[in-house]
C-alpha cells in the first residue's frame, strides 16, 4: 500500500509543480536569498519542520528559467553535498538545493521529504521545467534514480557511489528517457556495482557514462562533479533542451582527450578504454568521432593494455567471490551466539590477508583490498546498528570489532563499540572504547549523546570529558 502510495504520488507531483509553478511562485512572499553563496539552512515555508541547503548562481534573476538538481544526501548532510556542486553550479548556471532531512534508512520517507522540499524551492524561484535533475549519494543516489524511474519530469540523474534500489519496480527500463551519469571512486565498496550500471544501462540504450575518481565511499570532488555537470549540458543539447554550442563541444572534446591522454601516461590503460568508449557515446552526432575510435582500436591491440585488463579481469573475478564470503561470514556473525573461535579465527586471517593485500604491488589488487576493507567497515556499521535496534547486543559487538579492527585510526569506530558495550553491561570495555575514540579525534559534542547517560555521572566518564 505505501509503495504504490509512493509511486502514484511521485509520478504526479513534478507534472502538478510544472503545472502550477507561476502560482507557487506568487503565493508566497519574496524572501531575498543571498546569491554565489552556500546557504546551510532555508526552512520550508509550509512545513517549517523541514529545510535544504541551498545555492543559487550570482546572477541568478526570476526573470529567466533556471535547471535545477535536487540533491539527497544520506546523512541530510545538506551543506556538504550543495558545497560539492557550488563551482559547477555557479559556471554554468544551476540552482542546487539538497535535503537537511533525507537520511539512509528511510527509503519510503524519503518521497514525502522530497515532495516537502522541491515544493519549497518552486515557490521560490523560476524553474526550467525541461530541466529538472536528481541527484544523490550511496542510499541518496538509489533513492534519486528512483524517483527519475517513477517520473517523466526528470531530465537526468547524476548518481554518486550506489545504483540500483533492492526493488526492481524502481530500476530504469527501456522506455525511460532521462539520462544518467554515475560517479565513484576506485576505493569504493560499490565500484563494480556503478560498472554493472554502466553495462545495464547501454544495453537499454539509455544515455549514460561513468567517471571514476581517487578516492573511497564518498562525494566525489568539485572537479569530478563539473564533469559530470559539462556531460549533463552535452545531454541536454543533444536532446534539444537547449542550443547547441560549438565552442562548448569542442571544449569538451578537448578536455576529455587530455583527460584520457593522462590516464595513458599514467599507465592506467583499462580506464583509458573506459574513457575511450565514454567519449564515443558521449560525442557521437553532435562532434567527430572517427579519431577516438582509431586510437581505441589502436589500444586494443596494445600488449601491456592486454596485459592489465587481464589482470583488472581477475581482480574483478577474485572480489565478487570474496564478497561473498565476507556477506556470508558476517551473517554468521549476525546469528551465532556465541561466536564459534573458528570463526574468530577466520576472520582474523582474513583480515590480516586484506592487509597484507594493501602493499601489493599490484594496482588492481591495492584497490580490490581497499574496496572490500570499506565493504566490511559498512557493513559492520550498518548491521550491528540493525543488530541494536533488534535488542541483540552481544552480536552487534561482534559486527563492530571487524570495524575497529580495520579502521585503528577511525574514532567513530570506537566510539560505536563504546555505545555497544554498554548496551553489553560492559562499563569499563565502553570506557576502553572511548579512551581510544578520543586519542583518534573524537570531540566533546560526540559524548552529549544519550547513549551514555547511564555513565555519564561517573568518574571515569567525567575525567575523560575534561581531556576534552
Amino acid at each position: 500500500m505505501q509503495l504504490n502510495y509512493v509511486k502514484i504520488m511521485i509520478s504526479a507531483w513534478f507534472s502538478f509543480l510544472a503545472m502550477w509553478s507561476t502560482v507557487l511562485i506568487a503565493q508566497f512572499p519574496k524572501e531575498e536569498l543571498e546569491r554565489g553563496k552556500v546557504l546551510d539552512k532555508v526552512i520550508c515555508i509550509e512545513n517549517q519542520t523541514y529545510s535544504y541547503a541551498l545555492y543559487l548562481p550570482s546572477n541568478y534573476h526570476d526573470s529567466l528559467q533556471w535547471p535545477v538538481i535536487f540533491i539527497l544526501e544520506p546523512a541530510a548532510r545538506g551543506a556538504l553535498a550543495t558545497s560539492v556542486f557550488k563551482l559547477a553550479a555557479e559556471k554554468y548556471g544551476y540552482i542546487i538545493a539538497c535535503s537537511n532531512d533525507s537520511r539512509n534508512g528511510l527509503f519510503l520517507d524519503n518521497y514525502k521529504i522530497v515532495e516537502i522540499f522541491t515544493n519549497d524551492v518552486y515557490s521560490r524561484f523560476n524553474i526550467d521545467n525541461s530541466r529538472i535533475y536528481f541527484s544523490g549519494f550511496s542510499g541518496g543516489s538509489r533513492v534519486a534514480l528512483s524517483v527519475a524511474v517513477l517520473n517523466s519530469s526528470i531530465a537526468g540523474v547524476i548518481g554518486c557511489g550506489a545504483a540500483l534500489s533492492s526493488n526492481p519496480e524502481f530500476h530504469p527500463i527501456k522506455n525511460h528517457d532521462f539520462v544518467y551519469i554515475g560517479l565513484v571512486g576506485n576505493r569504493d565498496m560499490n565500484y563494480l556495482e556503478m560498472f554493472d550500471m554502466e553495462e545495464y544501462l547501454t544495453s537499454i540504450k539509455l544515455s549514460n557514462s561513468l567517471r571514476v575518481f581517487e578516492a573511497g565511499h564518498r562525494w566525489p570532488p568539485s572537479e569530478t562533479m563539473l564533469d559530470a555537470i559539462e556531460w549533463i549540458e552535452i545531454e541536454a543539447m543533444k536532446k534539444g533542451l537547449q542550443p547547441i554550442d560549438s565552442g562548448f563541444v569542442n571544449m569538451l572534446f578537448e578536455k576529455r582527450k587530455l583527460q584520457t591522454a593522462a590516464q595513458i601516461d599514467s599507465g592506467n590503460l583499462v580506464e583509458a578504454m573506459h574513457q575511450y568508449k565514454n567519449r564515443i557515446r558521449t560525442f557521437k552526432g553532435i562532434a567527430e568521432i572517427t579519431e577516438i575510435e582509431q586510437n581505441m582500436q589502436l589500444l586494443e591491440q596494445d600488449k601491456s593494455f592486454k596485459k592489465e585488463r587481464k589482470s583488472v579481469e581477475k581482480s574483478r573475478a577474485l572480489e565478487i567471490d570474496y564478497r561473498s564470503d565476507f556477506r556470508l561470514a558476517a551473517m554468521q556473525l549476525q546469528i551465532l551466539n556465541p561466536v564459534p573461535d573458528s570463526l574468530h579465527h577466520w576472520w582474523s586471517f582474513q583480515l590480516k590477508r586484506l592487509r597484507q593485500m594493501e602493499e601489493n604491488k599490484s594496482r588492481s589488487q591495492q584497490l580490490m583490498a581497499a574496496r572490500l576493507i570499506n565493504m566490511i567497515s559498512a557493513m559492520s556499521i550498518e548491521w550491528s546498528q540493525s543488530l541494536i535496534e533488534e535488542k541483540r547486543y552481544y552480536n552487534a559487538r561482534e559486527l563492530i570489532k571487524l570495524g575497529v579492527e580495520l579502521n585503528p585510526d577511525s574514532y567513530y569506530y570506537y566510539y560505536k563499540m563504546a555505545i555497544i558495550e554498554i548496551l553489553n553491561n560492559n562499563n569499563e570495555g565502553a570506557f576502553q572504547a572511548l579512551e581510544s575514540a578520543v586519542e583518534n579525534g573524537l570531540d566533546l559534542n560526540w559524548l552529549r549523546s544519550s547513549d551514555f547517560d547511564e555513565i555519564r555521572e561517573t568518574d571515569q566518564f567525567k575525567k575523560l570529558s575534561s581531556k576534552l
